[in-house]
């Protein structure tokens, strides 16, 4: 279980009983809350594991991707995560192509979606995986995850995605090596 998760439901379950405790109207004396408190504590200990499951498969049991993950070319200061060797990427219009001698990172591509609403993927690498995420309009999260097998051509359907707004594609690699990935929107 993820800390943060524990923490922030330990102290909203702890909040709540002891808001609930000082909504009763009797006037109670030190001992009287000392031991409502210790009750608290000991409920809180209690429900804080059955109720993180609950809220993270609710509000945090999504892929998060952002360019704060992003390995950025010859900056290996703070803004840069991961590793690559000898990455380079050619954007245009009509496609994305990616060759890596390693790379253990990810990489983005802003474009605007084909009429057709389709997107070819051609990854060839010797080692590592890979996987496509994709995102539209600013948010981090990835609706759509595309994983990628080497040697075979992927066809993804982004019909789904707003035609008008900018569709985001990251190129998630973990420890590939002597790689050349294609994308291709399919008009």
């Amino acid at each position: 279980m993820d800390f943060k998760i524990f923490t922030f439901t330990f102290c909203a379950v702890f909040a709540l009983i002891l808001i609930l405790q000082s909504i009763q109207k009797t006037k109670a004396n030190a001992r009287t809350r000392w031991i409502g408190f210790c009750i608290a504590w000991v409920l809180t200990l209690a429900f804080a594991p059955l109720v993180c499951p609950a809220a993270r498969s609710i509000l945090w049991d999504r892929e998060h991707i952002g360019v704060e993950y992003a390995y950025i070319k010859g900056n290996f200061s703070n803004d840069s995560h991961g590793t690559g060797q000898a990455v380079f990427q050619m954007e245009t219009d009509s496609n994305w192509n990616i060759t890596f001698d390693k790379l253990n990172s990810t990489l983005f591509w802003y474009f605007m979606p084909p009429e057709s609403g389709k997107i070819t993927v051609m990854p060839t690498f010797t080692a590592g995986t890979a996987s496509l995420k994709i995102t539209q309009g600013g948010e981090s999260f990835a609706i759509q995850k595309v994983p990628l097998t080497s040697g075979e051509e992927v066809s993804v359907d982004i019909s789904a995605w707003n035609p008008r707004e900018e569709i985001v594609l990251w190129l998630v690699v973990s420890h590939g090596e002597n790689g050349n990935i294609t994308v291709t929107p399919v008009k």
